[in-house]
């Protein structure tokens, strides 16, 4: 059984609390996919990770 689960994450820019108490919980057999603005540079950290098997699809 594989799951990600985070748990009261917070993020901070200086003084600007940007998130607090958020709880995610991505379960065994669902698929989550983050998406960013135009120009966040998402598709360089998904072409660097080192995917089981060696293949990836998008």
């Amino acid at each position: 059984m594989a799951e990600v689960v985070l748990r009261d994450v917070e993020k901070r820019f200086g003084k600007i609390q940007a998130l607090r108490g958020i709880t995610l919980e991505v379960r065994d057999g669902e698929f989550l996919v983050l998406l960013g603005p135009t120009g966040a540079r998402e598709d360089d950290h998904a072409s660097n990770r080192q995917w089981p098997g060696g293949t990836r699809s998008w």
